[in-house]
């Protein structure tokens, strides 16, 4: 993962601004969150609370929903 921290990456998103956690890769394949989050995608909240850079990130993915941005638009998605 990476800050949505400078222009170029959030022009290649298609963000407005630049928060969130840009996602390059998912490696674990056995992970919960494995088909579920995407190469290319932006996680904006973690159980409604924002993530403005990767220290926000929580440790424990205990996670019940996420708002993400893919595609250029929003997506809510439930766990």
């Amino acid at each position: 993962v990476q800050n949505v921290d400078n222009d170029d990456l959030r022009s290649a998103t298609g963000m407005f601004a630049q928060t969130g956690i840009y996602v390059m890769a998912v490696i674990n394949q056995y992970s919960r969150l494995n088909g579920i989050i995407r190469t290319g995608d932006v996680i904006l909240s973690v159980n409604g609370k924002d993530i403005g850079c990767v220290t926000e990130l929580p440790a424990e993915i205990d996670v019940v929903s996420l708002k993400i941005f893919r595609n250029q638009k929003m997506e809510y998605i439930k766990l």
